[in-house]
């Protein structure tokens, strides 16, 4: 836990300045650590940003990109600069340092992921500059993870920082226009014969980039994926409105679109906090665009950045999500940051850093509440750290390693190939469970408090595998169908708020090894199933965790197309289901079991049993008299008299299924399917009261033929008496 105190604000400023001013260097001495084994099994839901660097510079070597690699990474983000590629004018295209390193990464089998951003001076709209964009980046200013920004902050970069920053492939601007909206956004991207519109200089930027480095001519020179800016809400990166950045989003996507049809074209990366409503105003915009909905609202994928709070990547993605889904329907999200500031130097950081083994925690936290949330893909910030004024880095600038590399690969290796995620979380700590893993059940454990949690997981398997952040195993051994674990304190609290753990502590993986499937059997049916109910039996058998439930699926044909008729939870614990059936259809069923660990059996290729359904009921109907039921006993009395009446036999949706009838008696066959039907009879006697009844009739062809009514002599009640919703003709 970590000691609340409040320094004067002269001195916490001073204090920073002088930190930042030498580069950390009270950095403690760091501890020298051992990699995991290489993850060579890894999905490719993990990248990271800005691991190409050559080290020593020139050397074409990249020990940070194959450390990465080693740790599981399959993807890497990183800038494309407009303003650096194109910098002084459109013909010119300086984008050699971009093929080196594509060609690197490419060859390696990772992919890029690149950030399209940054306007040249002869492109922008405030060529001269703009008072709006004051904001520093990455540095004092930027305080990931935090929901209130301070008003200033202060750029400190080391020597080798500095050099990046303003190098070819600098991961930000500096030039005072650079952040501002390009000019003519408004102009079409295309020209009458198809070509780039060199009138819009944003979209004939984006086409021929995204052509050069489609791989269509060397399939070396390979970007899949593009984001269209970085953090367009925080306006040290975009000085535009919500409404310049739906156009420059729109230009770049059918720009895009045209030069490489499979790129995968991203949102800008949210910031979110410096304006959590910005990417809701721009996402209207394009529910509003009657083009919009032909082209997925113009972007494939949402893109966003959390940093320090772990919780975030599944509370904010989930809200994220619904709102995307609500005004342009689903689309995948991206983490395209993540990670924390780390405090180096002994004493309690501020808030939102963490320590180097916050940050391992963090790492397995975040990523298992983005796999709860439905995330497609996990990038962390950063490889190492660059000399930037906060680090960040997986590995020091060193290339040792930091606590959060082996996380890194812990993660990489066993939070992978499941088919079901779920989260159960509390005020004291959070599961999330990968179910039918190529090892078993997983689940993920941590501790939100400071206090010690005892935790108890029912065992699917009497023993398992415990790992925890650094990739230690052993196995442990359930107690009376339980596993009982001793969860590790949280120490990542605010100073401003002690209370407030935005990490939890170090998180632990248990592994409940079974990959061997279940079985299961359906038994057979009759041919022919008298009535609409159809009852489904099947047997189920594991040698493992055991059988958990089956899910059911019926067609039409024996091959298909096929859809859910029983799933869990109506099929746990029970071997018998009842699925109802139409009229003259012959159902097809299949069935595949799953165990406690979350193993399914594979579907069969086609059928298993199948039925015919004869659900219909020729119903003789027999009304033999009608009388005033004034005391509503249902016997006619000596004093009730008989009544005539308009009467009607309709469906469900009102319609007459025969001819209504005016009299005192009624007679009929008719052959109908299974549904509910009402009869109903409206009269008016000679003193003008008014009469009605009405009878409700469910069939479901398991009795056939039917007589009805069971009483031929139907009393009718007051009118007020009855709930008649149909309307009388």
């Amino acid at each position: 836990m970590r000691i609340s105190f409040v320094l004067p604000l002269l001195f916490a400023f001073a204090s920073l300045l002088l930190l930042l001013s030498v580069g950390f260097s009270a950095e403690a001495e760091p501890v020298s650590l051992t990699p995991l084994p290489p993850v060579t099994e890894a999905d490719g839901r993990l990248g990271v940003c800005y691991a190409f660097y050559e080290e020593p510079p020139d050397s074409g070597q990249r020990p940070y990109l194959e450390r990465m690699i080693e740790a599981g990474a399959r993807h890497d983000r990183w800038d494309f600069n407009w303003n650096v590629i194109q910098r002084d004018g459109q013909s010119q295209w300086n984008w050699s340092s971009h093929e080196k390193i594509v060609r690197a990464e490419t060859g390696r089998g990772v992919s890029v992921t690149g950030i399209l951003l940054w306007t040249p001076q002869w492109a922008s709209t405030c060529p001269g500059g703009t008072a709006l964009r004051k904001r520093p980046p990455r540095g004092l200013r930027r305080r990931p993870g935090l929901e209130r920004l301070p008003e200033d902050g202060l750029l400190l970069l080391g020597p080798t920082g500095l050099a990046h920053y303003s190098g070819p492939l600098a991961p930000q601007g500096f030039d005072p226009w650079d952040a501002c909206p390009p000019r003519n956004l408004d102009q079409p991207v295309f020209l009458s014969n198809g070509d780039p519109n060199p009138d819009n200089p944003w979209g004939y930027f984006v086409y021929h980039l995204v052509r050069h480095f489609s791989g269509a001519d060397d399939p070396a020179l390979r970007v899949d994926a593009w984001e269209v800016w970085n953090e367009p809400e925080w306006s040290f990166f975009w000085t535009g409105s919500a409404a310049d950045y739906y156009r420059l989003l729109k230009v770049a996507y059918q720009a895009a679109k045209a030069a490489n049809p499979d790129a995968t074209v991203l949102f800008g990366g949210l910031h979110y906090w410096a304006d959590p409503d910005f990417y809701k105003q721009v996402l209207d915009l394009a529910a509003a665009d009657p083009e919009a909905a032909a082209y997925n609202g113009f972007f494939d994928g949402m893109s966003v950045h959390f940093y320090s709070r772990s919780d975030n990547t599944y509370d904010r993605v989930v809200e994220i999500r619904s709102e995307v889904a609500a005004r342009v329907g689903d689309h995948p999200i991206w983490l395209t940051e993540t990670g924390a500031p780390m405090w180096l130097s002994g004493g309690d950081p501020p808030d939102y850093w963490l320590t180097e083994d916050e940050e391992a925690a963090y790492l397995i936290q975040s990523y298992a509440n983005g796999l709860a949330a439905g995330l497609e893909r996990y990038y962390f910030f950063r490889a190492h750290d660059d000399g930037m004024a906060e680090p960040y880095g997986l590995l020091r600038n060193d290339q040792t390693l930091r606590p959060a590399y082996l996380a890194y690969q812990v993660a990489a290796r066993y939070l992978q190939g499941e088919n079901q995620v779920t989260r159960v979380a509390t005020s004291q700590t959070v599961r999330v469970t990968l179910w039918g893993t190529p090892r078993g059940k997983i689940s993920v454990l941590w501790n939100r408090t400071p206090n010690p949690v005892t935790y108890t997981l029912p065992a699917a398997m009497p023993q398992a595998t415990l790992v925890d952040r650094w990739g230690v195993t052993r196995t442990v051994t359930a107690t009376q169908g339980v596993y009982t674990l001793s969860l590790p304190v949280a120490t990542a609290n605010l100073s401003s708020d002690p209370n407030d753990y935005i990490v939890g502590g170090d998180p632990l993986l248990l592994i409940e090894t079974d990959t061997t499937p279940p079985t299961s059997t359906m038994l057979a049916l009759p041919t022919l199933t008298i009535g609409q109910r159809i009852t489904l039996t099947w047997q189920m058998g594991d040698v493992g965790a055991g059988p958990w439930y089956v899910e059911v699926q019926v067609a039409s044909a024996p091959d298909g197309p096929w859809q859910t008729a029983a799933t869990w939870p109506a099929t746990e614990g029970v071997t018998q289901t009842t699925y109802l059936g139409q009229h003259g259809q012959t159902a097809y069923f299949r069935a595949r079991a799953r165990d406690r660990v979350g193993n399914w059996e594979a579907w069969p290729a086609t059928y298993e049993v199948s039925t015919t359904v004869d659900a219909d009921t020729e119903l003789h109907w027999r009304v033999e008299g009608l009388f005033a039921d004034a005391d509503g006993d249902g016997l006619q009395g000596s004093l009730e008299v008989p009544l005539t009446a308009t009467m009607r036999f309709v469906d469900e949706q009102g319609r007459d299924v025969v001819s209504p009838t005016v009299g005192s008696s009624w007679a009929f066959t008719v052959t109908l399917l299974p549904g509910t039907y009402t009869f109903s009879a409206f009269a008016t006697d000679d003193a003008g009261q008014r009469w009605a009844a009405q009878l409700s009739l469910t069939l479901d062809g398991s009795v056939d033929p039917l007589q009805a009514p069971a009483n031929p002599r139907i009393g009718l009640v007051p009118w007020h008496q009855v709930y008649l919703p149909l309307v009388r003709k």
